[in-house]
């Protein structure tokens, strides 16, 4: 289904980037699903959270032999202790990146804005023919061309418009 002929009057090479863009898309959201379903080793999570208590527990004594002042003990302990329990909580957090929190990606956003861009990319507008080489243009004015319409390409591609102007698909909110 071509969505009207749409896609057989878009140029080739913007659908060659477009289909590479996808493939690497589904690469990385491959990666991601590996990251949801495969769980962090959970022998090597207890361990961690053993060691740590450890740590708290024996950090008040290293600092004592190495600081005069209780105050300085307790506070040189508090830091070292505070900043790797953050870190086991960080870990902890990044573990599984999708999901509700506040902290989780926001996937549905990121989601919508591709299918922005694919509309982009389909629209009446962009269709355009393809244009014919020219023989009597040397090889470094192609390249000088082709890199000036990569930049209005991005240029084009970072333009997201809204549903509401009607330049989408209605297919995608």
């Amino acid at each position: 289904h071509t969505m009207g002929g749409v896609l057989t009057k878009t140029p080739p090479p913007l659908l060659v980037r477009s289909a590479s863009s996808l493939v690497g898309g589904m690469i990385h959201f491959q990666i991601c699903a590996k990251t949801v379903t495969l769980p962090f080793p959970f022998p090597y999570t207890q361990v961690t959270l053993y060691l740590l208590l450890c740590h708290w527990l024996i950090t008040p004594f290293i600092f004592a032999t190495f600081t005069s002042s209780m105050w300085m003990c307790g506070l040189f302990t508090f830091l070292v202790v505070f900043i790797f329990w953050a870190l086991f909580d960080i870990a902890a957090e990044l573990q599984n990146p999708f999901g509700d929190d506040v902290n989780d990606l926001d996937v549905l956003t990121a989601q919508k804005m591709m299918n922005r861009r694919l509309c982009t990319v389909i629209t009446a507008s962009m269709a355009k023919d393809a244009p014919l080489l020219d023989e009597s243009v040397s090889l470094d004015v192609m390249t000088r061309r082709a890199m000036d319409e990569r930049m209005n390409l991005q240029a084009i591609c970072d333009e997201i418009p809204s549903p509401e102007s009607g330049q989408c698909c209605g297919s995608f909110p």
